[in-house]
């Protein structure tokens, strides 16, 4: 598997929750193919920068995606959109 940014991580953590509606940290790391603890990390990350919400149900912790978490979403796609179209372009230079 090839290596990805933190940009990525949180892409996938973003998405997986997305398309849960909500998730408990274990079925991020699942989704996301993280171990545990990068997945914390990375939903901390997440929760400081306002992109996750945590949320509490029956003692359980769930987290949703906040607006921001889907504008950066959003970005995120239409920037590897177009950095794949400007690799296209400058690699039929070469």
């Amino acid at each position: 598997m090839k290596k990805r940014s933190a940009y990525d991580i949180y892409a996938d953590v973003l998405k997986v929750v997305k398309a849960l509606g909500y998730a408990s940290i274990t079925k991020i790391s699942y989704g996301a193919e993280l171990p545990v603890d990068r997945a914390k990390k990375a939903v901390n990350v997440l929760l400081r920068a306002g992109l996750l919400e945590k949320r509490v149900k029956g003692g359980r912790v769930f987290y949703t995606v906040t607006g921001r978490g889907l504008e950066y979403l959003e970005i995120y796609f239409k920037l590897k959109e177009y950095l794949k179209n400007v690799e296209k372009s400058t690699s039929n230079q070469y």
